[in-house]
């Protein structure tokens, strides 16, 4: 007898005592069909609201940028040009005190930084490895 057919037999056996116990005991089987409905239901809400969380979150990203828009910001007193001059000094700073790629928390202050940033080659022409 394989491992299968003597579950299937141990829960027919199971199933049969239960009811003769407690007559109107559903099945193991009516059991695990109510559980796999209440999952599959469990599924799709839960889909449901991960699809709306991730609309509600675009809507506030875009509430944030409007909000950051009306900020008086120094990005309005510094031209791109010197922005990039000012993260090349960064960055060549960092590396002189070893903290190689520090510079590159700039790059979080906002999204216009972060832009200038990924904008500038030089930034990322070498690898710093620092030695062991």
């Amino acid at each position: 007898m394989n491992t299968i057919s003597s579950i299937d037999e141990l829960q027919r056996g199971l199933d049969h005592e239960l009811r003769v116990l407690i007559p109107d005991t559903p099945s193991i089987y009516e059991y695990e069909k109510r559980l796999n409905d209440l999952l599959d239901e469990h599924r799709g809400v839960s889909k449901g609201l991960q699809g709306s969380l991730t609309k509600h979150h675009r809507i506030v990203a875009a509430i944030q940028a409007r909000l950051n828009s009306f900020v008086p910001k120094v990005n309005s007193l510094l031209p791109p040009e010197i922005l990039v001059e000012i993260f090349l000094t960064l960055s060549l700073i960092c590396v002189n005190r070893r903290e190689y790629y520090q510079w590159i928390a700039a790059a979080h202050v906002c999204r216009y930084w972060r832009d200038i940033i990924l904008s500038c080659p030089q930034l990322f022409a070498h690898i710093w490895l620092p030695t062991l």
